[in-house]
């Protein structure tokens, strides 16, 4: 069995998630927050699925791992945390756990050479299982 749930999303652009943001209304942070939740929810339980796993072979997570995969201008990584906020609060959901008893366990900016293959990367595992491919690689 997986020890590791390996999720892809979009990069998380919309002005609401940026935490250096002073312009925007709340009403649009919310609304780009609880988008960015869902999205990361669906994508989960899609990856669950397609891994053979269900909520209850997360239960015990408790390291992820961040990949910012960029092309142009990248925000720097505590940034790049923040903006993921909500993706990991929907992970988490999908998964059943608590996002308090996860630890980030590393982050690395990586520059990709086209646009479309901008996005993120969230791994999660359990710290006593230790992916084998744990450098960050990607693919």
């Amino acid at each position: 069995m997986d020890v590791c749930l390996r999720v892809e999303l979009p990069l998380p652009l919309a002005k609401g998630l940026n935490p250096n943001g002073s312009m925007v209304s709340r009403w649009s942070v919310a609304k780009d927050r609880a988008a960015a939740r869902e999205l990361a929810l669906r994508e989960t339980r899609y990856m669950l699925e397609a891994y053979g796993m269900t909520a209850a072979d997360c239960a015990g997570f408790n390291r992820y791992t961040l990949m910012w995969c960029w092309c142009g201008h990248c925000c720097d990584d505590d940034n790049a945390l923040a903006r993921c906020k909500s993706y990991k609060d929907g992970c988490c959901d999908a998964m059943g756990i608590n996002d308090r008893q996860l630890s980030c366990a590393g982050i690395r900016l990586q520059e990709v050479p086209h646009m479309k293959e901008r996005k993120v990367v969230l791994r999660f595992w359990r710290e006593e299982e230790k992916p084998d491919d744990f450098e960050l690689v990607a693919q």
